[in-house]
């Protein structure tokens, strides 16, 4: 579980804090994940100012030549909206030609839902409970502005407050906000056993 909280932290507690009224936490995995077929089970929070979010980010390097890959993304002024974006060197939100989809969870912030990502060399499919709505194809092999997706990643899931989920504000009185993970899963991807969304697992590694 990840929990925000209305509070201020003692500055000799948090060595990154600058004045916040906020305290939330993100966690990153500690090995660098690739090809495969990923699983997070999770309920989101939904309070306005809260900014939910699962993805995968290069370990070094320039932000977006590198990559990022958005599985879920929710925020908390538009609930029940979950987004799905790839960011590469050619196509980010920073030049507004970011590839992304978005769809709608009624129960996101109310039940457990199965957030998916399926990442191959060709392809990267996104899902929800086995029922994809976010597909890119490598259509251009070779050009690393266009799709940077050929190296390992951090996985990341992380509880904002602000940014894109306080654009209309932050309600104090909303707090604490919870997102509550049950488990998070990876597939390895060997070419001869893959997963997308609405098939069959691979072998677990």
């Amino acid at each position: 579980m990840i929990e925000a909280r209305r509070e201020q932290p003692l500055a000799s507690t948090f060595a990154d804090h600058g004045g916040q009224d906020y305290t939330s936490a993100r966690l990153i995995s500690r090995e660098h994940l690739a090809y495969g077929f990923y699983e997070i089970r999770a309920q989101l929070p939904c309070g306005r100012g809260i900014w939910p979010a699962v993805w995968l980010l290069a370990p070094d390097g320039s932000w977006p030549q590198n990559g990022e890959i958005d599985i879920m993304e929710m925020v908390g002024w538009d609930p029940n909206v979950i987004h799905a974006t790839l960011h590469s060197g050619d196509f980010n939100h920073a030049k507004g030609t970011q590839r992304g989809a978005q769809t709608i969870v009624p129960t996101a912030c109310t039940q457990m839902h199965r957030y998916q990502l399926d990442w191959r060399p060709d392809s990267i499919t996104i899902g929800i409970d086995d029922r994809a709505h976010f597909r890119v194809a490598n259509d251009e092999p070779g050009n690393e502005g266009a799709w940077p997706f050929t190296r390992p990643y951090e996985l990341i899931m992380n509880v904002a407050v602000g940014g894109w989920g306080g654009q209309q504000g932050i309600d104090d009185a909303a707090f604490p906000q919870r997102m509550s993970v049950d488990y998070v899963r990876y597939w390895a991807y060997d070419g001869a056993q893959a997963h997308t969304p609405g098939g069959d697992h691979g072998g677990d590694h």
